[in-house]
Formats: C-alpha cells, structure tokens, sequence
C-alpha cells in the first residue's frame, strides 16, 4: 500500500505509515485468530447438541419399544 503510493507519486513513505502497516496486519491476523477461535466453538457447541439429539431420540425409541 504505502509502496504503491511511492511508486505512482514519488513520495518516500512517512515515518507513521511505516508504523501503521506492522500494526494493521498483526490487527487483522488478531481479527483472524478470534475468528478461527469463535468458528471452532460453534463446531463444537454443534457436535454436542447433535450427539444430544441421538442421544435422546435414542432413549425415545426405547420408551416406545
């Protein structure tokens, strides 16, 4: 991003754009960690209400039988 802006104008980036590219990028794998962290959750709250779900339509049949 800043490499393009010397690129096309011919500035040499500032002092704080070089600052800012390390911390946006270790913000967004942050983003991306959190994000792999919440998915893995809701894989595992829905593997556990599914083996609920065999669990008591299993005892249902049971019952009925």
């Amino acid at each position: 991003m800043i490499i393009i802006a010397e690129i096309l104008y011919g500035v040499p980036p500032t002092l704080s754009e070089m600052l800012a590219v390390p911390l946006f990028v270790q913000s967004t794998t942050a983003v991306d960690d959190l994000v792999k962290m919440f998915i893995k959750k809701m894989m595992n709250i829905n593997r556990k209400a599914k083996q609920e779900l065999e669990k008591s339509q299993l005892e249902s049949i049971k019952k009925s039988d």
